[in-house]
């Protein structure tokens, strides 16, 4: 954008936002500096005027682009929350976190780009960004918190860097366009609802180091269809894969039956259990396992 048109973009949302104040019944003077506007919403809070919300949401709806100055560390929690006109962020290489839902509900951005130096995003960072394409999480982060990306639902496909080692829950609930998920090694275990509702996610790695799956993590994933959990697996939650019937094989390479959640393999078309050989009869004795005894078979 040309500094011409910043400078008009900018003189039209002051204009707009100086006419939200004197809706409410205050005067806000011609030659008034936007930095002093603060004190004109003060007096519409305590002069009975109404609240200043309406002038929030204005400033959301007005802004559409972000140039973050350089040297800014942090993004902070719920910095651009709901400014559903932005299309544009560029973000500086100084910053290094991005806090909880910083642009949850940005449903007007495609694509973002994460600089290199970011180590942490929060939860519910881009929550509900709903148009959000792609987005590079780069290789320093090692935490992204519950909820990050969930209903990004045009999301296509996302690579887990190698330093996270777990996915929170909801992380990517219902990324309705997703369907390639690259999940590193390092990740241990796998949360709640974690990929509830990605129901184009046609093939998933779990990663051996994975210990726990919880409770409905990839249900309502139909298209997949085939599973292997790996031998570490100890607990899988409840309805972990409930609903996905396009699965046509499940294998569960561990020999000590993990803990199951209950429906954690229902609705998912009978297609055979395969366990080690001479774990089958501990399988189909095990709490919960006893109800797919009949799918219960020794891998081929």
């Amino acid at each position: 954008m040309s500094i011409a048109n910043e400078i008009s973009r900018l003189q039209t949302a002051k204009a707009d936002i100086k006419s939200a104040i004197e809706a409410k019944g205050v005067s806000v003077p011609s030659s008034a500096s936007i930095s002093t506007y603060d004190d004109y919403v003060l007096q519409i809070q305590t002069g009975g005027g109404g609240s200043s919300a309406d002038l929030i949401q204005l400033i959301q709806r007005t802004i559409t682009s972000i140039d973050i100055p350089s040297g800014t560390t942090s993004i902070g929690n719920s910095a651009f929350d709901r400014c559903n006109s932005l299309s544009s962020v560029t973000i500086p290489d100084s910053v290094t976190s991005i806090g909880n839902n910083a642009f949850e509900g940005c449903n007007k951005l495609t694509s973002i780009t994460i600089p290199s130096g970011v180590t942490s995003i929060g939860s519910l960072a881009f929550n509900s960004c709903y148009r959000l394409i792609s987005i590079n999480i780069p290789s320093g982060v090692t935490s992204i918190g519950n909820s990050a990306f969930s209903s990004c639902d045009s999301l296509t496909s996302i690579t887990i860097p190698s330093g996270v080692t777990s996915i929170g829950n909801s992380t990517f609930y219902s990324c309705g366009s997703l369907t390639a998920v690259t999940i590193p090694d390092s990740i241990t275990s796998i949360g709640d609802n974690a990929f509830y509702w990605c129901d184009m996610l046609t093939s998933i790695t779990i990663p051996s180091g994975v210990t726990s799956i919880g409770k409905g993590a990839f249900y309502d994933c139909f298209k997949l269809t085939s599973l292997t959990i790996p031998s570490g697996v100890i607990s899988i939650g409840q309805e972990a894969f409930y609903n996905c019937y396009g699965l046509r094989s499940i294998t569960i390479e561990a020999t000590t039956p993990p803990t199951l959640g209950n429906r954690a393999f229902d609705s998912t078309s009978g297609c055979p259990i395969y366990v080690p050989a001479a774990s089958v009869d501990a399988y189909k004795a095990e709490t919960n396992w006893s109800a797919y005894s009949s799918r219960i078979q020794p891998i081929p």
